[in-house]
């Protein structure tokens, strides 16, 4: 006689608990990962004080404080995204006619020079007394520790809760109360250390609120479907939110110019020539111009993902499909330049919006050198509160599939 096992309950609990469990785990290993440093014998390796970029660094998920497993985060990643999505629009590469498996070995090939680079720019952050042999060991470390985060991110994003960039929130919340933490301490001592900080706590607090409501605010195009009885009608619409690339374009900003700040390092360090010099010297955010080139980077980052995250055509294409319209407008490609008409205008707004928070800081920053450590903050901020809502929205959607009563047993 042959028992059968009674089938699983598919329940609320059963759905979120192994996301939980799979996240919590991921989490665990990358603290343990990044409180692993690399060995180096007698040397002590001192980080080179250049705040901005060490905070950067925790914006993906590294640590530039000291040279651990876990070092490089997932800056590489970010720009192979970038770059393979620009990359794939070229149509005489061929990119778009590869397999899935064709296509995931160059990206992993695109991913390990990307990072080489960053793994060398690391070590060339540091003031190590050591040989050419061992720091091509630390390199190899680092990027062991690098695809390792990669793979945890990956792991997490397709079994986990808060996708790939749960990593990353947690490396922003350590690196900032790292970060301010050393940063009010040098404020407390200027004589007007409480009306300072007191600017601070409530600037963040203001940009904060400022989040919360450009993440949760949209402005509604109606749509009219055919198909469907009139009270319902009015609930059919295209939403588009004010900050339509939402702090996405903060973290790629920040990949891509530590990346180019690294590269660059590299070179002018093995080639010295003059113009090399200069050009390493002002992608610093330290200077005038490398905080005007990355407010360039951010802003127009800022309109990518704008119609990155709403595809026009591809809204038109579905109306037209369903035979949904746009009242007063012509399906198909006046459909399409009516879409792009709103996110042209929003993905403009959100930028400068963008660039005032995480970017006009960085100015603060050039006059007054003291309070370099406090001045990426408010775009800190505004990427915790997009990934908090991101990792919000998704636990929302998981417990909607529960949200209904079952009619059939």
């Amino acid at each position: 006689m042959s028992l059968r096992r009674k089938p699983k309950k598919d329940t609320l609990f059963s759905f979120f608990a192994p996301k939980f469990m799979t996240t919590a785990v991921i989490l665990t290993i990358y603290i343990l990962g990044s409180s692993i440093p690399i060995p180096l014998g007698d040397t002590v390796a001192e980080a080179k004080s250049n705040y901005i970029m060490q905070l950067t660094s925790s914006a993906t998920g590294g640590n530039l404080t000291k040279l651990t497993l876990m070092s490089m985060g997932l800056g590489p990643y970010m720009i192979v995204m970038i770059l393979w999505s620009v990359l794939a629009m070229i149509k005489p590469l061929g990119l778009g006619n590869l397999s899935e498996k064709e296509s995931g070995y160059v990206r992993n090939l695109i991913t390990l020079v990307v990072s080489i680079i960053q793994a060398i720019g690391i070590v060339m952050n540091f003031d190590l007394k050591l040989d050419l042999m061992y720091k091509a060991g630390i390199v190899c470390i680092l990027l062991a520790g690098g695809f390792l985060t990669i793979y945890l991110s990956t792991i997490n994003g397709s079994k986990g809760v808060g996708g790939m960039m749960l990593i990353m929130l947690f490396g922003i919340i350590s690196g900032i109360g790292q970060q301010a933490g050393e940063g009010f301490k040098k404020i407390s001592k200027s004589p007007h250390a409480v009306l300072i900080t007191s600017i601070v706590i409530l600037a963040i607090l203001l940009i904060i609120v400022l989040s919360v409501l450009m993440e949760r605010s949209e402005y509604r195009i109606p749509v009219t479907q055919v198909m469907i009885n009139n009270d319902l009608n009015r609930e059919s619409y295209i939403p588009i939110k004010p900050n339509a690339s939402g702090g996405m374009a903060i973290m790629f900003a920040i990949s891509m110019f530590m990346i180019t700040s690294y590269l660059l390092q590299i070179l002018a360090h093995h080639f010295p020539v003059g113009f090399l010099k200069i050009f390493e010297k002002g992608m610093s955010m330290y200077t005038f111009t490398g905080a005007t080139m990355y407010i360039i980077v951010l802003f127009t980052l800022s309109i990518v993902f704008g119609f990155v995250n709403i595809d026009a055509g591809q809204l038109a294409e579905g109306l037209r499909n369903s035979g949904d319209y746009i009242k007063g407008v012509r399906p198909g490609k006046d459909t399409k330049r009516y879409i792009n008409k709103y996110v042209w205008f929003f993905s403009v707004f959100g930028s400068i919006y963008i660039c005032l928070i995480a970017g006009a800081p960085l100015y603060l920053g050039v006059l007054f050198p003291s309070y370099r450590k406090v001045v990426m903050l408010p775009g800190m901020a505004l990427m915790c509160v997009g990934m908090i809502f991101t990792t919000q929205d998704q636990i929302r959607a998981g417990k909607s599939l529960y949200s209904y009563k079952k009619w059939i047993k």
